[in-house]
């Protein structure tokens, strides 16, 4: 609403739209005409993420971890980058609770993508002395071959790749979970 008041009476609109969600200053959500400032995100995770996640016997669950030393710095624009990054993947759309808000926030996303179910967080861990910085990808679906290749070397293993790329000191692992 914001830019259309901001952009009336002018010429591509579209242009300017994709233009900045290529920038990652603009997130296009998954309904066609809904988009968010990524720095506008709640800080928390929305209520109702955990409906929209729940705990369920009949899928497979896998976790990657991408950790560094950061002494609980998060880089500016990290998580923005992170969540923006997959709005250009094909057949990705984030998942919406309830009340038909999506689940985004500054630190996460809950999103579909091949099959699954994804949900991505950065998290600050105190690890004796030091605090690491991790960013968790937890993938669920039925199709536990290619629930597990989405995190290790699908569609999310190279999106969030080419956002941490050159971070000193990454680290990652998997886990069925």
């Amino acid at each position: 609403v914001l830019l259309a008041f901001l952009w009336r009476g002018q010429e591509h609109h579209d242009e300017h739209r994709r233009m900045l969600c290529d920038a990652g200053l603009l997130l296009r959500l998954t309904n066609p005409d809904e988009y968010v400032m990524p720095l506008r995100l709640g800080t928390t995770a929305p209520p109702g993420l955990n409906a929209a996640w729940p705990r369920r016997t009949d899928e497979s669950h896998f976790r990657r971890v991408y950790e560094w030393s950061s002494d609980g710095f998060v880089p500016p624009g990290l998580c923005e980058k992170m969540i923006a990054a997959f709005q250009g993947v094909a057949g990705c759309r984030y998942l919406r609770d309830a009340s038909d808000r999506a689940l985004v926030w500054q630190r996460g996303a809950l999103l579909e993508l091949g099959g699954a179910t994804v949900k991505l967080e950065v998290a600050a861990v105190k690890e004796g002395d030091d605090l690491l910085l991790q960013l968790v990808a937890d993938a669920r679906g039925i199709d536990q071959g290619r629930v597990r290749a989405l995190l290790e070397t699908g569609d999310v293993h190279t999106t969030l790749g080419s956002v941490l790329v050159g971070f000193a000191g990454l680290r990652t692992s998997s886990e069925a979970v």
